[in-house]
């Protein structure tokens, strides 16, 4: 899939899943993204993405050292404010942070939107008070348009980042 100086995002695979529970049920982790999610569903959930091969998903962050899931990443469609957007998303383990894995992955699947899915606009929708993912966002282009709605009540920021080929063949 997509591999930069540090990092491999992989396609989805059964020995994964147990990493991909404690990420997506750790209430620090998904402080800013809905909260826990419950550990005994999760495993089902991650189960029926095994082979999925739609370019539009999350996918396993992975460390090239060793293998070690840090993370989850990828773009996925989204309606925002009843608009169709391609939504940019990173979440990191606790013992991943601060180690600028959630730049560089951005930065890769920016590249990876305008050369290979002909994207032109991306946006992150980001809580207000998150600004580990707000920093990201700007380091990487992202520009706060506005804060919307969203369906469950809560207010998000929303970033943009406009796109341009020649972006990606001066990287």
């Amino acid at each position: 899939m997509l591999r930069t100086r540090r990092l491999e995002l992989a396609v989805l695979q059964s020995d994964h899943i147990p990493a991909l529970v404690d990420l997506w049920s750790d209430p620090e982790v998904t402080r800013y993204t809905g909260g826990p999610r419950d550990r005994a569903t999760l495993p089902a959930a991650f189960q029926e993405d095994l082979g999925s091969d739609s370019p539009f998903d999350l996918w396993p962050v992975l460390l090239r050292s060793d293998g070690t899931l840090v993370g989850y990443a990828g773009i996925i469609p989204k309606q925002i404010a009843g608009r169709n957007e391609h939504e940019l998303i990173y979440v990191f383990s606790r013992a991943a942070w601060g180690q600028g894995f959630a730049t560089e992955i951005a930065k890769a699947l920016i590249d990876h939107a305008i050369g290979k899915l002909g994207l032109k606009r991306l946006v992150a929708l980001i809580d207000p008070e998150n600004n580990a993912s707000a920093h990201v966002a700007k380091k990487t282009g992202f520009v706060l348009e506005r804060t919307v709605d969203r369906d469950d009540g809560h207010k998000k920021h929303l970033y943009v980042r406009t796109l341009a080929e020649t972006e990606a063949a001066a990287r």
